[in-house]
């Protein structure tokens, strides 16, 4: 497969077609098979919930990007790419949210590279929190939130989310 990517890289003037194009497109190729078993193994069967003790700090991109992103790669209805299922899925260890512009890959890319202000500023507020919880000997998933930055609400099926934004400094309830 490498020597053929390479190949046709090669005929639309990309890149000269030399053995060490055609090793990197090997590699390419063998990443992207890797990445693609790693995610049927995880779709295979249906997901375990998570330990009581495991916080989860989600960070989303934009509704249009989301929903598209999803559709394409995991062949998902429109409405299961919506924040309510993160929401449900996570349930009481969602610590908190984050909305970011933009599509998935450049959002990702944003948090992980720590181009995205707010994610840093979040992801650190997190971690702290995290750290407090542990000092503490707490560490449960269930009431507690960033404060000064989160408002919670519980739904209808006792899930508690977590929003951006509001100024608030008590725990969730």
């Amino acid at each position: 497969m490498g020597l053929l990517l390479a190949e046709r890289l090669a005929r639309m003037g990309l890149q000269p077609f030399n053995t060490a194009n055609i090793l990197r497109a090997a590699r390419q190729v063998e990443v992207l098979v890797h990445h693609a078993r790693l995610w049927s193994l995880a779709l295979a069967a249906p997901l375990r919930p998570l330990p009581r003790t495991t916080r989860v700090l989600a960070a989303m991109c934009g509704a249009a990007a989301r929903e598209d992103f999803f559709s394409h790669m995991f062949g998902t209805a429109p409405e299961e790419a919506e924040p309510q299922h993160v929401r449900a899925f996570y349930g009481a260890n969602l610590a908190a949210e984050l909305h970011l512009e933009g599509s998935h890959l450049e959002a990702g890319v944003r948090c992980a590279t720590n181009r995205d202000p707010a994610f840093a500023a979040r992801l650190a507020s997190f971690l702290d929190m995290l750290a407090l919880e542990a000092a503490d000997g707490g560490g449960g998933a269930a009431g507690s939130s960033l404060a000064g930055d989160t408002d919670t609400d519980t739904d209808a099926e006792g899930y508690q989310t977590v929003s951006e934004g509001a100024d608030t400094d008590t725990d969730a309830e």
